[in-house]
């Protein structure tokens, strides 16, 4: 029976963004940022299987697919830290993102500004966010790869307003024409969302599979150029177990 299962790739649909090359030099706090937390990337493919050692599952590959080099992806996600870390080096990050050192504070509205407002719920300055695996039929070359078809598996350190499997598969909703709505299902044992969209222009067909793991959200991306190929890929999703 033919799974309907969609997961990306924030940001996502996709996924990884392309690290910004910084406005000015590094300063000592620039060089020492910590790498991901400890194991938590690590991941190996070995005669077509994959296995997340640092969140113990497993799952084989569209026969003769190629990984992305595990240098590539680890220099990638260490990166994507290095945004999260100095985003005033990071011309995609939103200004209101920006240390206060690169903002001019009015003192007219600072002084009476209100200091019993709400705060949110904090989150940690430096997600561990990051891509576990990026395989295609010819290999690719990088995180961010357009390459069809393909399949992402990504790992996302849960924030307040995508604390869920299911509040991350309804993001991708709003990205494209929904061909199979958001559910909750069961793989490997496991508590699933997945959703599927066709995106603007007819595709690529995008599925996207997500499931909680302790503090961090994985996600099971699928893109492909027809909705027949996406079924067939999707059927390897079966393949997935935790241990």
């Amino acid at each position: 029976m033919v799974i309907a299962m969609c997961m990306s790739a924030a940001a996502i649909g996709a996924q990884q963004p392309a690290p910004a090359t910084p406005a000015a030099a590094p300063s000592a706090a620039t060089a020492q940022t910590p790498p991901a937390a400890p194991g938590l990337d690590a991941a190996t493919v070995v005669d077509g299987v994959f296995e997340s050692s640092g969140f113990k599952f497993h799952y084989q590959l569209p026969k003769g697919w190629q990984a992305l080099d595990d240098a590539k992806r680890v220099a990638a996600n260490q990166a994507l830290r290095d945004q999260y870390a100095h985003p005033v080096h990071n011309p995609n990050m939103p200004s209101s993102k920006k240390t206060s050192a690169q903002k001019k504070a009015d003192p007219t509205t600072t002084a009476n500004a209100p200091t019993t407002a709400p705060r949110r719920t904090s989150v940690p300055a430096i997600p561990n966010n990051f891509s576990l695996m990026v395989a295609s039929p010819n290999g690719v070359d990088s995180v961010d790869s357009a390459v069809l078809p393909r399949i992402n598996i990504w790992a996302n350190h849960r924030i307040p307003s995508i604390d869920t499997a299911k509040q991350r598969a309804l993001v991708l909703e709003t990205l494209g024409q929904v061909v199979v709505p958001t559910a909750v299902v069961t793989v490997a044992g496991r508590e699933f969302a997945r959703v599927e969209v066709l995106h603007a222009g007819g595709g690529p067909y995008h599925s996207l599979w997500v499931t909680a793991a302790g503090d961090y959200l994985i996600g099971f991306d699928v893109r492909a150029t027809s909705d027949a190929e996406m079924q067939t890929l999707l059927e390897t999703l079966r393949t997935v177990r935790f241990d």
